[in-house]
């Protein structure tokens, strides 16, 4: 899991640190969203699959939870791990053993750093990300490309963003021997 979110949280009067690890960014529009939901006594709704792993002030881990595939899993007095709190910022480990004998075999080993958002903060809105050229910088190509063991005469490049790619950004470049910058697809 590549993205994590660190927020206060209370939960019977106890504050608490929670940390949300996903394969997908949180927004903070889902982030408001899943304080809201806590704060009425309900469980925060983040991209899955994730982990959520919730720690006493001291750094001491409470209990954990994971959704899924449909499926949610959680503990308390399996897993262990610790919390350091450094300048707004939130490092550190948990890890629950595999016990092969359960009826749904569960088990982490995670690490992670991440900015602290204070229960008092105020989220800024997300972005969107835009799609459409790459910038606003007149592509060239030069160099020879041969094709069909023809030469071709390749003078324009464009440059289009695409869906993320094993969870990276990605974009299509598209060489031509016509300018196709007017048309909607390459």
């Amino acid at each position: 899991m590549a993205h994590a979110v660190a927020y206060e949280s209370t939960t019977g009067g106890e504050e608490e640190v929670a940390v949300v690890l996903s394969a997908q960014p949180v927004s903070s529009e889902k982030l408001k969203k899943a304080l809201a939901a806590e704060k009425e006594g309900g469980f925060g709704e983040f991209p899955q699959p994730f982990l959520r792993l919730v720690f006493k002030k001291t750094g001491e881990l409470k209990h954990w939870s994971a959704l899924g595939g449909g499926t949610t899993v959680g503990g308390s007095s399996d897993g262990t791990g610790e919390l350091k709190l450094q300048d707004g910022h939130v490092v550190g480990k948990a890890s629950a053993a595999v016990d092969p004998s359960a009826l749904i075999p569960k088990g982490f080993d995670v690490r992670f750093s991440a900015t602290l958002v204070k229960s008092s903060e105020e989220l800024p809105a997300s972005t969107a990300k835009k799609y459409g050229p790459a910038a606003n910088v007149k592509p060239s190509v030069t160099g020879v490309f041969k094709g069909n063991s023809k030469e071709a005469k390749l003078a324009y490049v464009s440059a289009h963003w695409r869906e993320p790619f094993g969870d990276k950004p990605s974009m299509v470049l598209v060489f031509t021997e016509k300018d196709h910058s007017k048309d909607k697809k390459p």
